[in-house]
């Protein structure tokens, strides 16, 4: 029986063919370029896994902050990434921009309604990808959580999900995800400066970064300075600021992949 979706992962193969690929993986985590975070993490967000992360609220806005903390972090690695959502990615909103992410890796694909986490599952078994970016509304089901997480280790692909903070259970609904995290604005009380000591607490921009669930150890919380995100791997950096290398961000770039 043919997938609904084997036009959309036809198209998208035929456009990783042309990007650059992942090569070989050198470590099994992906740092997030906060040096004390990735300490807590025995090396970054681990590959092949499910990380949740919702936003600080629920409008599409605070997304911002999560999407640049993924961002970031996936600069420290090659190969192509994909962002799949049920709606039009503005990459300036969404928090990408200043972020040392080459626009050149990224691909954006928009879903039709009700087929996320199908299409989803399908790209998890293609070659070549570096991660998976979802961008959803609603956090999936225990069924759909279990689904991704062994395409993901099957597939060594790193999936990333980003959820709106309406969407957050009280308790943590039921996950495979390896990682839940809440990113909001900074409050002093209870938490932990990744870098700059006391100055960082003192920094209205600061970002609380929350780790919610990992591994059934005990959740902690960081204040960070997100201008600060560290690009880690002398390969990574040389490809990521090479001028030749380096697209612009352009709006249209945006609208052509997510109408692919």
């Amino acid at each position: 029986m043919t997938s609904p979706h084997s036009d959309t992962v036809a198209l998208l193969r035929e456009r990783l063919i042309r990007m650059e690929q992942c090569g070989n993986v050198v470590s099994n985590f992906i740092p997030t370029g906060q040096s004390s975070i990735d300490h807590y993490l025995t090396g970054g967000l681990e590959r092949g896994a499910v990380h949740e992360f919702y936003g600080a609220a629920s409008n599409r806005m605070t997304l911002a902050k999560p999407s640049r903390f993924v961002a970031s972090a996936l600069a420290n690695i090659a190969g192509p990434v994909l962002w799949v959502g049920e709606e039009y990615l503005d990459v300036s909103v969404a928090g990408i921009r200043d972020t040392a992410l080459n626009p050149g890796r990224l691909l954006c694909v928009t879903a039709a309604k009700n087929a996320l986490q199908g299409l989803c599952e399908e790209i998890l078994h293609e070659a070549g990808i570096a991660a998976l970016i979802i961008d959803m509304r609603a956090p999936p089901s225990p069924a759909e959580s279990n689904r991704l997480y062994r395409a993901a280790k099957s597939s060594g692909v790193t999936v990333f999900l980003l959820l709106p903070q309406s969407a957050l259970g009280s308790p943590l609904i039921g996950t495979s995800s390896t990682t839940q995290w809440h990113i909001g604005t900074h409050s002093p009380a209870s938490t932990h400066p990744a870098s700059g000591g006391v100055r960082s607490l003192l920094n209205d921009q600061r970002w609380n970064v929350e780790l919610l669930s990992y591994q059934g150890q005990p959740g902690r919380s960081w204040a960070i300075d997100p201008s600060l995100f560290g690009v880690t791997g002398s390969a990574t950096i040389n490809n990521e600021k090479s001028p030749k290398n380096r697209s612009r961000w352009h709006p249209s770039r945006w609208i052509e992949a997510a109408s692919a």
